[in-house]
């Protein structure tokens, strides 16, 4: 029989603070591979039965707590996890703590453990304050967009002003390099949470099919990692770069906020999902993408190219950002004003914020490589 077990579904950091409420310190392993390993360790003991004496038994092993994160399922056997129950009949285990565990260990949880519970953690969500929030950091940070800032906030009002559990699903089009994935990081801060972000483009067709559809328990899965999220900011950058024939596979995500593999169910509610692509207007998105997907997208939000007066603010910006980095010693060999005059003349030859970045940083390396070889 499988002891009292609590599964926590939600981030590594929020798991460790609950783990800190519950006092788990004291004779704790916090390793699932180790519990196998101490077990197979007990198997294969020998025991020698000498002649009139009582048969020498080893001594049990008793600790109060197992705690077992996330990425511990993927370094131990499947075979393991299916009979899970078995360590218990050479272990004396108090209390486990299961930190979003795959499916084949929830079953062996439900139907073994004499008492079984679960967490969930509360992700923060948007409401009439953080609306609020976002608009002064997306003005203090965003340059330009005005349209697309406007359209942001507008689209969030639903999810702030009713109760919708479904997802908020936004379209993020337009060029490249004008604040696209930066918008998407000011959403998940001002929920308190690192951006949960998957750049599509990268995935070759048989590998994103095991990725989206969960392969073995122990490879890397979209349904995994999304269980794992910081903060209930989703960014699917790039999600055109995917073939239609996966598509599929976010109907019900992108519906009711449910996303499942062979492997794990995720609960999602609430969430701000952005997918991001690089065409110019909506016709050529809608072409490309097809109706079944597109008409799931509760908002699409333009993003432009800046303009010229817009990119000399993005100059100035950046440049002071980069030049604060610099130690005293660094920032010696650069003459300011002389290297934002020559950026500033040069603004209409920018089209992106990346560009002038790249720009900026390799004016500033070049000063500092002449001063290292001179």
């Amino acid at each position: 029989m499988i002891p009292h077990t609590v599964i926590f579904n939600g981030p590594k950091s929020a798991f460790d603070q609950f783990l800190e409420s519950e006092n788990v310190c004291n004779n704790t392993i916090s390793s699932l591979s180790e519990i196998v390993r101490l077990v197979d360790e007990r198997r294969n003991r020998f025991t020698v039965q000498v002649e009139g004496q009582d048969r020498i038994e080893s001594e049990p092993i008793n600790i109060d707590n197992l705690v077992a994160y996330s990425d511990e399922y993927m370094s131990v056997r499947e075979h393991a996890l299916m009979n899970f129950e078995a360590f218990f009949s050479d272990i004396n285990i108090k209390k486990i703590y299961l930190h979003n565990p795959p499916l084949v260990l929830e079953v062996k949880i439900k139907a073994s453990s004499s008492e079984h519970e679960y967490i969930r953690h509360d992700y923060k969500t948007v409401n009439t304050c953080f609306i609020k929030e976002l608009e002064q950091s997306l003005k203090n940070q965003i340059v330009g967009q005005l349209e697309a800032k406007r359209s942001i906030l507008k689209s969030l009002i639903p999810q702030a002003r009713m109760e919708i559990k479904k997802p908020n699903v936004i379209l993020f089009y337009g060029p490249s390099g004008v604040g696209k994935t930066e918008t998407a990081k000011i959403l998940a801060k001002t929920l308190e949470g690192n951006l949960f972000r998957k750049q599509f483009s990268m995935y070759h067709s048989n590998e994103f099919l095991s990725y989206l559809f969960g392969g073995k328990h122990g490879e890397k899965s979209f349904a995994k990692e999304i269980l794992d999220r910081e903060a209930n900011v989703i960014l699917l950058d790039e999600f055109d770069k995917a073939h239609s024939t996966f598509h599929s596979a976010f109907y019900q995500l992108f519906d009711e906020g449910i996303y499942e593999d062979q492997n794990y169910n995720v609960d999602v509610e609430k969430a701000v999902i952005i997918c991001t692509s690089n065409y110019q207007n909506l016709q050529e998105v809608k072409q490309h993408l097809g109706d079944p997907i597109f008409s799931r997208f509760d908002a699409h939000v333009e993003f432009t190219e800046l303009h010229v007066n817009e990119i000399r603010e993005v100059i100035s910006r950046e440049l002071k950002r980069q030049i604060l980095q610099l130690s005293d010693k660094d920032k010696s060999l650069i003459d300011y004003d002389l290297f934002e005059d020559q950026l500033l003349k040069k603004a209409h030859y920018f089209k992106d914020v990346r560009k002038v970045t790249r720009t900026i940083r390799d004016g500033i390396s070049a000063k500092i490589l002449d001063y290292i070889i001179s």
